[in-house]
């Protein structure tokens, strides 16, 4: 028996197919299992060497003269990545959401049988077969993955919610500890000063070894506190520097935080209603409800019978038959949604994030309350710290020395009197820290991005 072989034409579709096939393989990215690999992909990926941190031997570049804490804030968010990527995914969302999402028409070929080709009598079916959608569910899809994307921008509000506090909370410590030091400096300069008049005063015996012992007990707390609030303040510094890839500028003040009016009546209400308005998990979860509605019409279509597809075709035969056009028509039944359990679990998941709001509504009124009743608090100690400050005039004290350096006056009292003032100064501006961070969770606590 003789085998025919294929021609060429046989092999060319053979040879094309073969390549098609080649072409749609799915290929998957080889890990990164070695450091070295990993840092070869970081290398192809343009990543710029970090800033370096403030600390004794280096400083790295400082930001923007204009750039205050707010500023850097949202340099800290501009590049953040997560923010990044969470905005990426939100885009491929909307993307997806604009695409077509209907079926495509098909070109088919059925009822192709090998033992008709065989014995030379080919018979079989193309046809053009268009697919339906049932009603509304195109738009529902659609409308589903724009909500997603608003989930995910939603998602991304709250990390840079969360960014914002941090680096508000790193510039308010970070110029808190550089103030704090200058303070502690000015100390460490009076304290030597009166140590050399006590150890003049020593040579001829007119002092006592207790006076200059509680003297260089104060110039080493004086040292001491020195060190603490400048390790601070490159320890806050260097957290900026992370998030925002510059270290802040030494000249930003530690500003007093501007009064909000919690005393008018109402003015509470006003609060809870900013941070209703502001709070990005509320929109997150406005968006869960709208996925919910669109995935609940999705479940409510499928409970009906209705139109799969429709399709005209030709029925090509041995002989050539001139009147062999075919019709079908597909109606499908979904038996198994009829029950209608695909519905009510999208219900209980609506309910479910109903109730969630509802409790992210009660706890964020919680969160405004008692950030605003520390951030009250503060006020209060800072105001009574600034009343007892006020007590100890600076002029008075200027006065002082002009007394002490014409005799009338004992200098260890006016160095007394200085070395209470400075330590009031340091409360003082520690409270002042506190008071900002109270500030800025008040801030946290209404939503501010």
């Amino acid at each position: 028996m003789e085998v025919e072989r294929p021609g060429p034409g046989s092999t060319s579709c053979l040879v094309a197919l073969v390549c098609a096939g080649a072409l749609g393989c799915y290929r998957p990215l080889a890990p990164l299992t070695s450091p070295e690999d990993k840092r070869a992909w970081v290398a192809r990926l343009g990543v710029e060497a970090p800033v370096a941190a403030p600390d004794d031997g280096a400083r790295g570049a400082h930001c923007a003269a204009t750039l205050d804490e707010a500023a850097l804030a949202a340099l800290a968010v501009a590049r953040d990545p997560e923010i990044a990527r969470l905005e990426a995914e939100a885009h491929a969302l909307e993307a997806s959401a604009q695409a077509s999402r209907a079926r495509a028409p098909e070109l088919r070929m059925n009822n192709f049988r090998l033992d008709e080709v065989v014995r030379s009598e080919p018979r079989f079916e193309l046809g053009l077969r268009v697919p339906f959608e049932r009603p509304g569910t195109l738009a529902a899809e659609a409308d589903a993955l724009r909500q997603e994307g608003a989930i995910v921008r939603a998602r991304a509000g709250e990390v840079a919610r969360e960014l914002r506090r941090e680096v508000l909370r790193a510039v308010a410590r970070h110029a808190g500890g550089l103030a704090i030091a200058e303070t502690a400096r000015a100390e460490v300069d009076r304290a030597g000063r009166e140590i050399a008049r006590l150890s003049a005063g020593a040579a001829t015996q007119a002092v006592e070894a207790l006076a200059l012992a509680e003297a260089e007990v104060a110039l080493a707390e004086a040292r001491s506190a020195v060190a603490l609030a400048e390790a601070e303040a490159a320890r806050w510094g260097a957290l900026v520097a992370a998030r925002c890839g510059c270290v802040p500028e030494p000249g930003i003040a530690l500003r007093w935080p501007e009064r909000w009016p919690s005393d008018r009546p109402g003015a509470r209400d006003e609060l809870h209603a900013l941070a209703l308005a502001q709070r990005p998990i509320l929109d997150r979860r406005t968006a869960e409800l709208a996925v919910a509605h669109a995935r609940a019409h999705e479940a409510r279509a499928l409970m009906w019978p209705w139109l799969d597809w429709v399709q005209l075709g030709y029925e090509l035969t041995e002989p050539v038959a001139a009147d062999t056009w075919v019709f079908s028509l597909a109606l499908a039944i979904p038996i198994g949604a009829w029950d209608g359990e695909a519905l009510e679990a999208v219900e209980i998941h609506r309910r479910g994030i109903v109730e969630a709001a509802r409790r992210d509504a009660i706890a964020i009124g919680a969160e405004v309350d008692a950030a605003l009743g520390h951030w009250q608090r503060c006020d209060d100690a800072l105001a009574a710290l600034a009343h007892a400050r006020s007590g100890i005039d600076r002029q008075r004290l200027a006065a002082l020395d002009d007394a002490v350096a014409r005799g009338l006056a004992d200098p260890a009292d006016v160095h007394a009197l200085a070395r209470d003032l400075a330590r009031i100064e340091r409360r003082r501006l520690e409270a002042l820290v506190l008071l900002r961070e109270a500030r800025i969770e008040l801030e946290y606590a209404l939503g501010r991005r």
